[in-house]
């Protein structure tokens, strides 16, 4: 199906701080369940030890995504720790690092435009798709106009089945949010009082599939952005206990590769 690049409310100016924090806190409450980027932690420590990196700079992180196990994971297979810096416009006073190589800004940042005093390879979790086509062909060039790694990952795609499983956001976040921690009064009452939480999350997520880059659609804006700079890998990945697939770019400078 086609690439739509529609609107997720939560990205507007106008939706509500604790909404928004209501929803990327509830979304890194799934992925601490689900464990969705399991399939992609080899690319991404190979992606690191090749560029000899140890610092990651993730954009987009909402409350934090995949980290508070992603560290501990890559620590294995590392044989050493990473030290991860989230990152985002709207940073979320809940993204508290569970990890100790974990450190949550409070600045915004723009991932169109990382402060050069950021440095280390990036990463940009289920976040790649908010950015249209020039936008992410400019975060890619970026890369390699500072000569720093990237990963990207999407855990949603413009498919039937993976719209049919975040169709169940809508039910599962009734049940869902009297778990999530730390707790927020907010919370609860945009799930229960104002059930503004459970319809957004779904909303936001079907939008995210319509919006993801295909892995052609990868091919070209990599080509487009990187030139024959970067050393890159791009493809799909089945995550295996869920009826969806990792959608990735990873790309590091040739000098390393």
């Amino acid at each position: 199906m086609p690439r739509l690049h529609l609107i997720e409310i939560h990205e507007a100016k106008w939706c509500p701080a604790s909404l928004r924090d209501a929803l990327t806190d509830t979304l890194r409450f799934y992925a601490d369940m689900a464990h969705p980027f399991a399939p992609i932690e080899g690319r991404l420590a190979e992606a690191l030890t090749r560029c000899s990196e140890y610092r990651v700079v993730d954009l987009c992180s909402g409350a934090g995504g995949p980290w508070s196990s992603l560290a501990s994971s890559l620590r294995a297979r590392l044989g050493r720790s990473v030290d991860v810096t989230l990152t985002d416009l709207h940073p979320n006073e809940c993204c508290v690092a569970s990890e100790t190589s974990l450190y949550a800004s409070p600045e915004p940042v723009d991932a169109r435009s990382v402060p050069p005093q950021l440095a280390g390879f990036r990463t940009l979790f289920s976040s790649f798709h908010h950015f249209k086509p020039a936008e992410a062909r400019e975060i890619l060039r970026d890369c390699a106009d500072r000569g720093v790694g990237i990963g990207v990952f999407e855990a949603q795609s413009r498919s039937v089945w993976s719209l049919a499983f975040f169709l169940t956001y809508l039910p599962l976040t009734f049940a869902a949010v009297p778990l999530v921690r730390p707790f927020r009064f907010s919370r609860l009452l945009w799930t229960y009082l104002i059930p503004a939480l459970p319809i957004v999350i779904t909303t936001d997520a079907l939008a995210s599939c319509l919006r993801t880059y295909a892995v052609d659609e990868l091919i070209d804006l990599a080509g487009e952005a990187f030139g024959d700079r970067m050393a890159v890998d791009i493809g799909r990945v089945k995550i295996p206990w869920l009826p969806l697939w990792i959608t990735y770019l990873v790309a590091v400078p040739r000098d390393r590769a």
